[in-house]
């Protein structure tokens, strides 16, 4: 239908327009914002691309396209088939290592039974790594800071095994233990994570989880030296996965001895001494087990971080994947993200340390 329409009509339908556009400027708004200039697009789609494609990968499970997130009906059978091959050779292939870490599984939970611990149960009876539903009291993305703070309230609140046994300091309660300390240099300050203090000795800890920045750790040992005089150790604690990380950092820097713990020699600074997550897990198990930390309290705090340091950091996978590692009949019915292969490996030989390791302060 068409309206008539004069030229007296116009004034009125700007007054109108310019009212809709008021109220909407930062949809509508001006030519020079809205178009980008040649020249800034060559200069800077660059780093757009780069930002994009970082994002993309970090958001791979939530920016798939409809055809990857859905099978259409016909495809279903043959896919299923294809899977369901896989993992009976996959199973089949790993058979003898599946049954070593079973029988590790079960030698570990008859300690637990056994022992002086109050609990019955292995920790990685528990499934909580971050995909998994029941994924503990965690959030799925743990600042390194919450770990540096549940392993300060451990240190802090022993009676002195814990320290003892990880760190080799007196076997008695610390006098002190200091989270975020700062240092003062003439050029630069830095922040130790963990001070675990008696009155001759103490430790410095340097916390690390994901975070590979490992540079600067000799120049905070120096000064927390050059601030107290007392007989200091300096300890390096990273996940084992990064060690290849940290000798591209410090290269002949960091002497590794033969059945010694690695540690970094860096000019004139102190030595500082590196030490892997599974160091803490395997001291914490031991301790539960025999019952040398009496406190119910850091009992229950240290069995649920040694659940989660072993499947948080340590990827170590619970009882029930042995279970559907064993169940290839039922692999059809399980969601994609459940079908997760086990490598057995790291796992047996960890479990093999618990079973045998005294201590590993040394």
């Amino acid at each position: 239908m068409a309206l008539p329409v004069s030229v007296d009509d116009w004034p009125e339908t700007d007054r109108w327009w310019d009212a809709f556009t008021g109220e909407r400027q930062m949809i509508l708004a001006a030519d020079q914002v809205r178009r980008v200039d040649e020249a800034w697009k060559q200069r800077h789609w660059e780093s757009v691309d780069q930002f994009w494609d970082g994002f993309k990968a970090d958001h791979e499970l939530h920016s798939t396209d409809q055809f990857t997130q859905r099978l259409d009906q016909g495809s279903k059978s043959t896919a299923w088939e294809e899977i369901d091959s896989f993992w009976a050779s996959y199973v089949e292939d790993h058979q003898s290592e599946l049954a070593e870490l079973q029988r590790l599984l079960g030698t570990v939970s008859d300690m637990w039974e056994d022992g002086a611990s109050p609990f019955d149960d292995d920790p990685l009876t528990a499934d909580w790594r971050s995909q998994s539903s029941f994924e503990g009291p965690l959030r799925r993305t743990v600042d390194e800071e919450d770990w540096s703070h549940w392993l300060a309230h451990l240190l802090w609140q022993s009676a002195g095994a814990f320290p003892a046994a990880l760190l080799g300091t007196p076997d008695q309660a610390p006098e002190r233990v200091r989270r975020e300390v700062v240092f003062h240099g003439e050029r630069s300050n830095r922040r130790v994570d963990i001070l675990v203090e008696y009155a001759g000795t103490a430790v410095s800890i340097e916390v690390k989880t994901g975070d590979e920045q490992y540079g600067k750790t000799p120049h905070t040992a120096e000064l927390v030296e050059r601030h107290d005089d007392r007989d200091w150790s300096h300890e390096l604690l990273i996940q084992r996965s990064k060690h290849s990380q940290l000798q591209y950092t410090f290269g002949d820097e960091l002497v590794q001895p033969i059945d010694e713990r690695s540690v970094i020699q860096a000019g004139d600074s102190p030595e500082v001494t590196v030490r892997f997550w599974q160091d803490v897990s395997r001291v914490l198990r031991r301790l539960l087990s025999e019952g040398q930390e009496s406190d119910s309290h850091w009992q229950a705090s240290a069995y649920l971080f040694v659940t989660l340091i072993e499947q948080r950091l340590l990827g170590f996978h619970p009882v029930s994947d042995l279970c559907t590692a064993e169940a290839g009949d039922r692999i059809a019915g399980m969601d994609l993200h459940q079908l997760t292969a086990v490598d057995p490996t790291a796992q047996i030989k960890y479990l093999r340390r618990v079973l045998t390791e005294e201590d590993t302060h040394e």
